[in-house]
């Protein structure tokens, strides 16, 4: 019974997988083993991942710890958009200023300057403003230390774990480094604030006088973006935006997002020279978007199959919790995805709404591409069998033993009187008895 049972849960989920749709949503992350030759990548390090699943479609080195230079600041923006308001201000200190190196990037803030948090957000990632990054950083934080350690803090949260950032804008230090993963992580994170794809994808911006400056300039440093007139042989069509970088220990680095056919990737390139960068993002963007597609797999809050409660005439409902996507290789139908569901037979305790009861996997040729976890749409209590107290068993006892010796005392004093009865019976007639005497 129990194996018809998940027969039965695996041949309807297969009809559902026929009836779904696309939508726009997060799932979970599957690195996708393709069948499909990669392209060659000169640069030490190298990653191309789907931004809305998280699966990586090419890697190199993608683990090895290096300087990332101004990529940093896209955590600064991350963090600074979390934990900030658009309109605060943001008032430059001496060590703000003057902390940098002077032939570094920067927008000559002077002390005392002031400009709002959006504006210093657009001259980090447009400019790659190291100044502006350390008054953002006072200006969330009160200190650039007590900012950093929310970018680690946050690089954490994100399973970033081979990260480490001694600063918010990424002037060389030797305990300041990342990978390429982490930067892929950290990249996707961001993309999910709707203000950061704005920023990005702003060619030019002017920040308004201020009580210090007259109005400054500024124009997107990333080549790759439409609308960038400052190199438009390295456009990509496609291209949202990302955030470029460079010292002469981290060399060229270069964060690029692009959009086509329904995917959204990430590029991270660490280590490389220019504009070499640019070169191998288009290269790996192209891969992704000729050889890969975006399936959808399953529905949010499709209802799913019942589990019955044990003890009980009632059956848990459940539900597919999001909407599940993969990536796989444009040849693949949907038809050709495996899936396993693994769902207990039977509940025999209570569960609350929302609470994960199974799952199903979902991989092609053997290797997983996406998981979706199976919940109970209400609440449900256990019935609990009603038992009879210790102390009333001794009760029940006692009184059947009480109406035990009570009956066997009734049928004691029944065979006395019959007995005496028989006895005075017998002593009646002995006492009318004559004996015959001899003549």
């Amino acid at each position: 019974m129990k194996f018809m049972h998940t027969l039965c849960i695996i041949i309807s989920f297969t009809l559902f997988l026929n009836l779904t749709t696309f939508a726009n949503t997060i799932i979970p992350s599957y690195a996708l083993p393709s069948d499909i030759s990669p392209p060659e990548i000169t640069s030490e390090s190298a990653i191309l991942m789907e931004a809305k699943t998280g699966t990586i479609l090419y890697e190199k080195n993608i683990h090895q710890k290096l300087f990332p230079g101004g990529s940093t600041k896209s955590l600064t923006t991350a963090v600074g958009l979390e934990y900030g308001s658009l309109d605060q201000m943001v008032t430059f200190s001496d060590e703000a200023i003057f902390s940098i190196e002077r032939n570094s990037s920067h927008l000559w803030m002077v002390p005392e300057e002031q400009i709002t948090l959006e504006e210093a957000l657009y001259g980090m990632m447009l400019q790659s403003a190291n100044d502006v990054s350390n008054g953002v950083a006072e200006s969330i934080s009160g200190s650039i230390e007590k900012f950093v350690q929310l970018m680690n803090q946050k690089a954490q949260s994100l399973g970033a774990y081979n990260t480490h950032f001694t600063n918010p804008h990424g002037l060389h230090n030797e305990q300041h480094y990342t990978t390429a993963y982490d930067m892929a992580l950290i990249a996707k994170e961001a993309l999910q604030n709707q203000k950061f794809r704005e920023i990005i994808q702003t060619p030019r911006y002017e920040i308004p006088p201020t009580n210090k400056n007259e109005i400054r300039y500024l124009h997107n440093q990333h080549y790759m973006l439409p609308g960038c007139t400052r190199n438009i042989k390295y456009v990509y069509e496609g291209c949202l935006g990302g955030k470029t970088g460079y010292t002469d220990q981290a060399r060229h680095t270069l964060v690029t997002y692009a959009q086509k056919n329904g995917l959204e990737l990430i590029c991270v390139i660490l280590k490389s020279d220019k504009p070499l960068m640019y070169d191998e993002t288009t290269t790996l963007f192209d891969y992704g978007f000729n050889q890969f597609s975006l399936l959808k797999l399953a529905n949010a809050n499709t209802s799913f199959t019942s589990i019955p409660l044990k003890n009980s005439h009632d059956t848990i409902k459940t539900r597919i919790q999001e909407d599940i996507y993969a990536v796989v290789p444009k040849h693949i139908v949907k038809e050709k995805i495996q899936n396993m569901v693994v769902l207990p037979y039977q509940i025999q305790t209570s569960v609350q709404k929302g609470e994960t009861l199974g799952y199903i996997d979902f991989s092609y040729q053997n290797n997983p591409i996406a998981k979706v976890n199976i919940i109970s749409q209400d609440n449900y209590n256990f019935p609990v069998e009603k038992e009879i107290p210790s102390s009333m068993e001794v009760t029940s006892s006692q009184t059947l033993t009480t109406s035990f010796s009570f009956k066997r005392v009734i049928i004691m004093i029944i065979v006395l009187f019959l007995l005496l009865g028989g006895l005075f019976s017998l002593l009646s007639l002995l006492s009318t008895y004559q004996p015959m005497h001899k003549r």
